[in-house]
């Protein structure tokens, strides 16, 4: 009788090895069912949808499969060394506190990004000569507003360093500033902080300047733009161009657009409005006439009648033309109105 021999027992086979795409949608999930946050954004697109693909793909994995994944993502890591954030991005995050802030404001400039902080509390940390170097080759308007906004110490400090006539002119000015809005204000200082972190003034010496205007009284607009008028007639037509104030009616408006213009205006300010300027007289009072002529006769007439009810308030009126004005600067730039060229 022949002896049987025992039947041999063989060794489980091992797991399949995992490919590096697989073995990269194990560690990620693995890293996401933890609780870990990664930056997957931050991978190309391609790279993201291959990924989502292998994710979806994992299915059941065998515990051996799993450590051998994790001890060859492990040795892989061990022979990198190390693999640091690429981009313009990480490099300002990296140096923010330790670079000078004046070259931190410019690289976000260059990748579109925001100021990463107020930029006259960045301006307030600059020599007084930087800042008078700077704000001597500016509009009056400009330097003004600068001065109001920095600790009143280092504006002081500000003027004295300038030469005696600029600094004439700019503390003459100041009288002029008023109340500027902050998000005017802030306009302002980003413009000037990217003149200074550029090394000098830039181009946008009009824009700053007719920001001003449009947020001042009809007095600042007047004196400012008949000073340039005369002293930098080609500074002034610049500041104009970019510029509209409630007095800009009836020449860069056309009636057309005036019914769908009122539209935008609560009734409330447009009679505070129109009774402002028509009491101011002068340009002002041709603006509200330009308004009211373009009206249909029925609402003209009613609009009119409001008017002379209307309490005197020749502060909310300015407040009201401001409205007024933004108004057309806001549809212009949506598109809906066509402002007419200036004439020549």
């Amino acid at each position: 009788m022949t002896e049987s021999l025992p039947a041999a027992t063989l060794p489980p086979a091992p797991p399949p090895a995992m490919g590096g795409a697989d073995r990269a949608a194990l560690i990620v999930r693995l890293a996401l069912d933890g609780g870990h946050d990664l930056p997957l954004a931050d991978l190309p697109l391609p790279l993201q949808e291959r990924l989502a693909d292998r994710l979806a793909a994992l299915g059941a994995v065998e515990t051996a499969a799993i450590e051998g994944g994790v001890a060859a993502f492990a040795g892989e890591v061990g022979r990198l060394g190390a693999a640091f954030r690429p981009g313009m991005g990480s490099a300002i995050g990296l140096l923010a506190g330790r670079a000078d802030p004046l070259l931190l404001e410019r690289l976000r400039r260059t990748i579109g990004a925001p100021p990463a902080a107020d930029p006259w509390d960045v301006l307030s940390e600059q020599s007084p000569e930087r800042l008078a170097a700077l704000l001597v080759a500016e509009h009056s308007a400009a330097a003004a507003l600068a001065l109001t906004r920095l600790p009143v110490p280092l504006a002081s400090r500000v003027l004295s360093e300038m030469p005696a006539r600029d600094a004439r002119r700019v503390a003459a000015a100041i009288r002029n500033v008023g109340e500027t809005p902050d998000e005017v204000a802030s306009e302002v200082g980003a413009a000037l902080l990217s003149a200074l972190s550029d090394g000098g003034p830039s181009e946008e010496a009009p824009r700053r300047v007719a920001a001003i205007l449009d947020a001042g009284s009809l007095g600042l607009r007047r004196e400012v733009l008949d000073g340039l008028d005369e002293a930098e007639p080609g500074f002034a037509r610049a500041v104009r161009e970019v510029s509209f104030g409630f007095v800009d009616l009836p020449g860069r408006v056309a009636a057309a657009d005036v019914p769908a213009l009122l539209r935008e205006v609560p009734q409330d300010l447009q009679v505070a409005a129109l009774a402002a300027a028509l009491a101011e007289g002068g340009p002002a009072a041709e603006a509200a006439e330009h308004l009211l002529r373009a009206l249909p006769d029925r609402l003209a007439t009613r609009l009119r009648e409001a008017v002379d009810e209307a309490p005197a308030d020749p502060e909310g009126g300015e407040d009201a033309m401001r409205v007024v004005a933004g108004a057309v600067r806001d549809m212009a730039a949506r598109g809906d109105l066509r402002l007419a060229p200036l004439a020549a």
